[in-house]
């Protein structure tokens, strides 16, 4: 049996983005009206509004929690180039004068609007990872036990990663010394050899498009991007304090049909957690209305034996990928994906105003096991599943 609820409809402009916590019983979401606000789900499955407050001077792009073991964090990225960390103070009572949550840091030194962030997985620490239109792909920790102090400990241009070498040796990957906190200096595209194209209306065409990462820390920091509008991924892993490296590219299959130059860009991405399984699954939706399941087998060594990014020498470093399946149901523009705790489901969500639930069958074939309706006014519709648990 499945379920929805509708949030009472406090902002002022649309929706871009929302979170649960960990536990999933508390809901950030934030808009264009550049609002951030969190709710609590009551005993009777409602949500109750608790705080929010204006965050950012710019559309809000996406907000994140933190693990539960570093804190309550959240923290957002917007159109204004910058991201924003805010914390929970619980020892205060909120009143008239005086919020439950405060702004802790300001990370301003992307040169484009920033479009996504996620927080690493807990057992590398506290990490924060954005991407921007700038094409860079940031990696950030902060200098604990305080978090009002973060360093960059990688600055990665995506467009100078390639597959024959790794790549940090260029002036626009920046490391850090490891222990130092170090703060990049802002400077204008011009002088980094940055060529950054604009749209009609102001907005970067390309750049920096979503990021996602990879669950399991025995690969260490991993993380798949996607950039461009040709709607590549690119599989990078962050040795700290070693240069970043190009692991792989997932290419989408050519299409049949002609498009528009931008149809296949990224607009989402979801690493699946690997619960036993020998092989990595990634999700992608795109602009094409397309969701894309990709399986990605890492490297074997010399017996046979799967490692770590610590052993990845090079190039594509025998890393391997297939894609699994192309599912069309949304007609449209994809705008979220997202697996569930133990990599079985896919969630999909487009602008078609419905959510699809995926998940494959004992062949292997991924299969549409529900269907609602974003309106609520229409009786939300919940299609038979087929599909097979796996």
């Amino acid at each position: 049996m499945y379920q929805s609820s509708v949030l009472p409809s406090t902002h002022t402009d649309l929706i871009t983005t929302a979170a649960y916590d960990w536990f999933g019983k508390r809901l950030v979401t934030a808009s264009s009206d550049q609002q951030i606000k969190v709710w609590s789900k009551a005993a009777d499955a409602s949500w109750n509004l608790e705080e929010e407050w204006k965050a950012h001077d710019a559309p809000i792009a996406r907000v994140a929690w933190s693990h539960p073991e570093h804190g309550s964090l959240i923290a957002s990225c917007s159109f204004d180039r910058t991201v924003r960390i805010f914390e929970e103070n619980s020892d205060e009572l909120k009143s008239s004068n005086n919020k439950r949550w405060s702004m802790v840091a300001k990370l301003s030194e992307a040169r484009g609007s920033v479009r996504d962030l996620a927080f690493g997985p807990s057992e590398l620490g506290l990490r924060l990872a954005t991407i921007s239109s700038d094409s860079y792909l940031r990696l950030y920790s902060p200098a604990l036990p305080s978090v009002e102090d973060w360093y960059p400990l990688f600055n990665v241009h995506l467009p100078s990663l390639t597959s024959s070498q790794p790549t940090g040796s260029s002036p626009s990957v920046h490391n850090p010394s490891e222990g130092g906190i170090s703060r990049t200096k802002t400077n204008n595209d011009k002088s980094l050899g940055l060529s950054v194209s604009t749209a009609a209306g102001g907005e970067a065409v390309g750049g920096g498009r979503c990021l996602s990462w990879c669950k399991e820390k025995w690969w260490g920091m991993i993380l798949a991007v996607g950039e461009g509008t040709e709607g590549e991924i690119k599989i990078i892993s962050l040795p700290h304090p070693s240069p970043a490296q190009h692991l792989l590219t997932l290419t989408p299959p050519s299409s049949q049909t002609p498009s528009a130059p931008s149809s296949k860009t990224i607009t989402s991405l979801s690493w699946a957690p690997s619960c036993g399984r020998d092989h990595h699954l990634i999700a992608s939706g795109s602009r094409d209305g397309i969701v894309r399941i990709w399986k990605v087998t890492p490297t074997e060594d010399e017996n046979g034996d799967e490692h770590g990014s610590d052993g990845v020498q090079g190039g594509e470093n025998g890393w391997k990928a297939a894609c699994l399946a192309e599912l069309g149901d949304h007609g449209r523009s994809v705008s979220k994906v997202e697996w569930n705790a133990t990599g079985t489901v896919l969630s999909s969500s487009g602008d078609d105003g419905k959510v699809r639930l995926w998940k494959a069958t004992y062949s292997n074939r991924y299969e549409c096991m529900a269907t609602f309706d974003a309106h609520p006014s229409e009786e939300t519709s919940v299609n038979g599943g087929d599909a097979e648990m796996m």
